[in-house]
């Protein structure tokens, strides 16, 4: 197989463990806040029972957080069979983001698998092909990350933007990005930066035989139907499994409480499709069932880096290009 040069490069990069990342520095309030040593000696049900009042106090309180989360709500079940849902959902989303997010700084244990989610995942990734595990931005989806190397002794490779690789930046955000990658680290996955050629390096990783994380929900050129409306979806998951015959299996990591737990669909076959569009179409139906079993779990789509205001009850058109791989987030 002929690599091009920039790709070999991409490759030796993601094939190296992953470094450590300190996080860097911020006010002592946010510090005391986001330091995982304090939170290890919390019990996380408390921490996170807390966490769910602060935020119900925030909706009964902000008419602009309600109008804000009911814009978001609407966008996602809108079209569905739960649209006399929105307002309740909405409410239960804020908390549920809230939650979320206090659960990052939390310790990370491995999500809980039943028995069929694990021998669907086990199937997959010992076929001899190339896997992807493709998830969407719902429930803390970061947290699945030690599973492959855990239950089935393989690497995941992640596709992570340009803004990944950067020194985090003092301030809530950087600590948040430097979380989100030790979190990968110790969880032994490889990071795949999402430009200079990143599809190559992606293709050349599955026909390798290895294993690639693609989120799923992400805007792009393929108008799809998902969540009951026509959405511009990024269509690269099915195309690098056509491409390169390899296995898609479909993953949502969800939250009781303070624990976690992962679903693993049965694997899509390349080989049983006549298109990649049909099986980007396959995995619109198992996305979008899991969401609306619990949309408050799914990120905003109208948040910056994703639709932002293109996302509406009717249709998510995919934003105007302006040649900037933004941050999803600033906090």
């Amino acid at each position: 197989m002929d690599v091009a040069p920039e790709v070999l490069v991409q490759l030796r990069a993601c094939r190296r463990p992953m470094e450590r990342q300190a996080l860097p520095g911020a006010p002592l309030r946010v510090r005391v806040e986001t330091s995982p040593a304090l939170r290890r000696a919390l019990p996380g049900r408390l921490v996170l029972a807390a966490e769910a009042k602060r935020a119900e106090r925030a909706w009964e309180r902000s008419p602009a957080l309600r109008e804000s989360a009911l814009l978001g709500m609407e966008a996602i079940v809108a079209g569905t069979h739960r649209e006399a849902e929105a307002p309740e959902l909405a409410r239960r989303g804020v908390i549920d983001a809230a939650v979320r997010e206090s659960l990052l700084w939390q310790p990370w244990p491995r999500p809980v698998l039943d028995a069929e989610s694990l021998e669907h995942l086990r199937r997959a990734a010992h076929s001899g092909r190339g896997m992807i595990a493709s998830n969407c931005h719902i429930g803390p989806f970061n947290m699945g990350i030690s599973i492959y190397r855990d239950e089935v002794q393989r690497t995941p490779h992640i596709l992570g933007g340009p803004w990944m690789f950067e020194a985090p930046k003092p301030g809530l955000w950087g600590r948040r990005t430097a979380r989100w990658w030790e979190g990968a680290r110790r969880g032994g996955a490889r990071m795949v930066k999402t430009s200079g050629g990143a599809f190559a390096t992606a293709v050349a990783l599955l026909q390798a035989g290895e294993v690639v994380i693609i989120t799923y929900d992400m805007p792009g050129s393929r108008t799809t139907q998902f969540l009951g409306k026509p959405v511009d979806l990024a269509s690269g998951t099915a195309r690098m499994a056509y491409t390169t015959d390899s296995l898609v299996i479909p993953v949502r990591i969800y939250r009781k409480h303070a624990r976690t737990y992962a679903e693993y669909a049965p694997a899509l076959d390349a080989r049983d499709f006549d298109s990649a569009d049909g099986m980007h179409d396959a995995l619109a139906a198992i996305h979008g069932r899991w969401i609306l079993d619990e949309p408050e779990a799914l990120q905003d789509p109208r948040r910056p880096g994703a639709w932002e205001q293109w996302a509406g009850r009717e249709r998510w058109a995919r934003p105007p290009r302006d040649g900037v791989d933004r941050e999803p987030r600033r906090s």
